[in-house]
């Protein structure tokens, strides 16, 4: 985030990928939320580098697990490794759960059901 001399707030983003269907929504959502705060705002969008699941804090990694989405697991650039690891089922910790849908609500998420707990989940994609 940087102000200009204006006092004016540019806000920079990078979409989990350049294709996000959700990017439009996500900017207006900053924008307004800056001026709820009392700014004017801007969002700028940028793609190099690259987003990384790995970008994503330990605290946001057990936000998204109290929402009920099981985190990627941090794979440091190498995510084949990732498709082979056992995902934990974020209701109950299990990690008896079976891939069902490579692809969830949106692109960046798979589906799983856990056998421990017989819940549905999703997870967030390693990226």
């Amino acid at each position: 985030m940087a102000v200009g001399e204006d006092g004016r707030v540019t806000v920079t983003m990078t979409p989990t990928f350049a294709g996000c269907p959700a990017l439009l929504e996500m900017e207006r959502l900053i924008v307004e939320k800056l001026a709820e705060l009392g700014a004017e705002g801007a969002v700028q969008t940028i793609l190099y580098p690259p987003w990384t699941s790995d970008w994503i804090t330990a605290e946001g990694r057990e936000k998204l697990r109290a929402f009920g989405l099981a985190p990627p697991a941090v794979h440091g650039g190498n995510i084949n490794v990732t498709f082979f690891e056992p995902v934990a089922c974020p209701r109950c910790g299990s990690t008896q759960t079976t891939l069902q849908n490579a692809f969830g609500s949106t692109l960046c998420r798979a589906i799983y059901t856990c056998h421990a707990c017989q819940e549905t989940f999703e997870q967030f994609k390693a990226l």
